[in-house]
């Protein structure tokens, strides 16, 4: 992998690699802690491991060969608390385990041509070892991809007891199975990594690349080049573009540079104004991005009314031209895609919207009334804690233009006054009491700790440290890996 990175970084120096819309960052911090939370699930799940029959035979002189039957071997005790992660630089992550120790019980059974025996057995190995590496990258289609880049284990000392029946008879021939059982421990914990890497290599083969999220809309998950490794951190490049389920259109829009700040935290998040941007532009070739609105659906503490009588205010005309007061109808519609603009400290919504006016007759076709362009700058301040993500939305500017009138002059000057009192005051404050909280962050398997927000230009960057909590709900690619050792528990010979 270290030879090819000079090769990797000279392409993307003459062609212009793919930037991330989306970019996260797992920090040394955080795989400890990672590491951390893992040993304890994978000791527990070892613990309750039913451990493969053993059987084989012996040539003890005086006795003669000594055919025998190991079973109902259990976990008794097991000890990896001498271990660490770390990240191998351009290839992946790497796992160390020194001087483990575990005692293991089970039931042993020997026969000769003469006769045969039984005992309880408990082995104890101490010095167990393991090292292995875990190779992070993507296949073609974007899928991460690990791979087993390279093992080695071994055992130290093992101590065999005999409990119970003829254990006297076992301690003849002790010396000559310690051999196949310390070769046993030592020999069976790469395959087992290797199983378990292949089969975790087979789910995220599976998984999909692109996430539908709403009727119209899924956000492209894949990686656009292999994880960035080094020393202290892993960096995953996600293309975290909006594209529509049914119909195709070109983004106009391209993904700046994300450069992820260095922070003493477990994760560093980053979201580009280009993924927001492409979901607007999704979803207003959809032609989602339109409403209708009538009075009944305005807040009760509006002054303004959706009818004749408050709007004669601002069309002096309008009684003139609708006698009958008729109820009327505002048409909202979007004329172009909303824009989201990450700038030092500071996120902004810009949205240009079509404000169509008409009178509601029944069994008749709208009758217009007038047409306005209404152009809003907002400013967006993300709220997020432990348990929640919100946000807080403050108008920075407001401007009304008149497009046309079947009603007569309108006062648009006044019109765009009350508006924006209205806006401000009633509104965006209702607005905000419902987005104070519109997701709950914590999961069954993962809680921030400590989040902070912080706007760069061009993206926005979350840094947080994690709690993680796999006892609860173990995820899938956990079970899945865990299942490995189970559908390989025939008879092993030594």
């Amino acid at each position: 992998m270290k030879l090819w990175l000079p090769f990797i970084l000279l392409v993307c120096g003459t062609i212009k690699c793919e930037e991330p819309g989306i970019k996260g960052r797992l920090t040394l911090k955080g795989l400890h802690y990672g590491w951390q939370v893992m040993l304890k699930e994978l000791q527990r799940r070892l613990s309750s491991l039913p451990i493969p029959d053993v059987s084989g035979s012996v040539s003890v002189p005086v006795l003669g060969r000594i055919y025998y039957s190991v079973s109902s071997l259990q976990i008794q005790e097991l000890d990896l608390s001498h271990s660490d992660a770390s990240f191998s630089t351009d290839t992946g992550l790497q796992v160390s385990v020194s001087d483990g120790r575990t005692r293991v019980t089970g039931y042993i059974e020997i026969r000769t041509v003469l006769f045969g025996a039984s005992a309880s057995l408990e082995v104890s190995v101490n010095g167990l070892y393991l090292s292995a590496v875990l190779g992070l990258t993507r296949d073609d289609l974007g899928h991460g991809a690990i791979w087993n880049a390279g093992c080695s284990s071994s055992a130290g000392q093992v101590d065999l007891h005999f409990h119970g029946g003829s254990g006297w008879i076992f301690n003849m021939f002790k010396g000559s199975i310690l051999g196949p059982i310390h070769d046993a421990f030592s020999q069976q914990l790469c395959p087992q990594f290797d199983k378990t890497v292949m089969q975790m290599e087979k789910l995220l083969s599976s998984l999909p690349v692109t996430q539908p999220v709403d009727s119209v809309a899924a956000l492209e998950v894949a990686l656009v080049s292999p994880p960035l490794i080094t020393e202290q951190n892993v960096d995953l490049l996600v293309k975290g573009q909006f594209v529509g389920l049914s119909q195709h259109w070109d983004i106009p829009y391209s993904p700046v540079e994300i450069d992820l700040p260095d922070a003493d935290s477990a994760v560093v998040f980053a979201v580009s104004q280009f993924s927001a941007n492409s979901a607007a532009y999704v979803h207003y070739k959809s032609g989602l991005l339109r409403a209708n609105i009538t009075d009944n659906m305005i807040p009760k503490e509006s002054p303004f009314r959706l009818n004749t009588k408050s709007f004669a205010a601002f069309a002096p005309e309008l009684p003139n031209r609708f006698p009958d007061s008729p109820p009327l109808l505002l048409q909202v519609s979007a004329q172009s895609p909303p824009e989201v603009t990450c700038q030092a400290d500071l996120l902004t919504l810009s949205v240009s919207l079509d404000l169509q006016v008409s009178a509601l007759y029944p069994q008749r076709p709208l009758v217009p009334v007038f047409e306005l362009q209404a152009d809003f700058e907002t400013q967006i301040n993300i709220l997020l804690s432990e348990e929640t993500m919100g946000a807080q939305l403050a108008l920075r500017n407001f401007s009304l233009a008149l497009l046309h009138s079947d009603a007569g002059p309108v006062k648009v000057e006044q019109l765009q006054r009350m508006m924006s009192f209205a806006l401000k005051g009633i509104i965006f404050p209702l607005l905000n009491k419902k987005l104070q909280n519109i997701f709950l962050i914590p999961t069954p398997l993962v809680r921030l700790q400590n989040p902070t927000v912080r706007v760069f230009q061009g993206y926005l960057v979350v840094v947080s440290d994690l709690e993680i909590d796999i006892w609860t709900q173990p995820q899938k690619i956990l079970d899945v890996a865990w299942e490995i050792p189970k559908r390989h528990q025939s008879s092993t010979s030594l």
